[in-house]
């Protein structure tokens, strides 16, 4: 078969087709160098693909988010093994491997941010990952040779998207979601980060609910600090007084507007949803003592 085959098409603007990777890949420490693509006939998947990520990374992108979306590869079940090492079934459509900075560069060669462009994966349909991207812009096209190992499919956390239900509820393998549930805008949880950043002893970012309302005790009497609540547009579920660091900031630096935090009592991982009509992004940072 042709390797230049054309398994899947997007159409949008540039700068929607920026976002897909920006909000996903994070940045600093903790950027996800490459990301898994799987489009399919009514969105479009995103999951990092490096191994020993501190952050886990999900999203959906509908087909609303684009002004065309058309995939002409086939529809296929793989096979994988879940965290408690059993093997399930899930289905792909056009597969990709995007290295973020090797992608962002080449958009950025096809136009400006509000331009239209027609996003291509090519390649050959008797192998499973796509082996270019490429971009229809107003007066440039471009081409990015991706990623071609399936070897690196090893590290895509494709059982992720089972953790989530259809109330993008985060969920523990035996199918329970987060009990502590907080709604509220991502730009409020930057003054926790603020007021770690200025406290020379404060180490990790607080996640504190009592009594249903978020709580902030940063600093001490003898020194400087700030103590009270945040606003929130709903809190419910058991009290928690959790830590994070890793990926908490970089989370933040990628997220606005109305997100919901879902964790649970002793620890656990802190699952950021943004949950929009076109599109979800979810983010899960790992506890301290996790």
């Amino acid at each position: 078969m042709s390797q230049n085959e054309t398994l899947a098409t997007l159409r949008a603007t540039l700068s929607e087709i920026a976002q897909i990777i920006e909000k996903t890949s994070l940045s600093g420490e903790t950027e996800h160098s490459d990301l898994y693509i799987d489009v399919h006939e009514d969105r479009l998947d995103v999951f990092q693909a490096a191994p020993g990520e501190v952050v886990l990374t999900y999203a959906t992108f509908r087909e609303d988010y684009f002004t065309e979306l058309e995939v002409a590869a086939d529809a296929t079940t793989q096979t994988a093994i879940d965290t408690s090492g059993d093997e399930f079934e899930f289905e792909t459509g056009a597969e990709a491997i995007w290295n973020v900075a090797d992608t962002l560069t080449y958009l950025d060669f096809a136009g400006d941010a509000g331009d239209t462009v027609e996003v291509e994966l090519t390649g050959s349909s008797d192998t499973r990952l796509a082996s270019h991207i490429r971009a229809v812009g107003p007066s440039l096209n471009t081409w990015t040779k991706l990623p071609g190992s399936e070897a690196a499919l090893e590290d895509v956390p494709f059982w992720l998207a089972d953790r989530f239900n259809d109330e993008e509820q985060y969920t523990n393998p035996a199918g329970d979601p987060a009990p502590t549930q907080v709604e509220l805008k991502a730009e409020t949880l930057d003054r926790i980060v603020d007021l770690v950043e200025e406290d020379a002893q404060a180490e990790f970012y607080p996640i504190v609910v009592e009594d249903g309302e978020l709580r902030v005790d940063v600093g001490d009497e003898s020194g400087s600090g700030a103590r009270g609540t945040l606003p929130t547009r709903s809190v419910s579920g058991p009290d928690v007084e959790n830590t994070y660091h890793d990926g908490f900031e970089e989370v933040l630096n990628v997220l606005s507007g109305q997100v919901e935090l879902q964790t649970a009592p002793g620890n656990n991982p802190l699952a950021f949803v943004a949950d929009r009509e076109d599109h979800t992004i979810r983010h899960i940072v790992g506890s301290v003592s996790a």
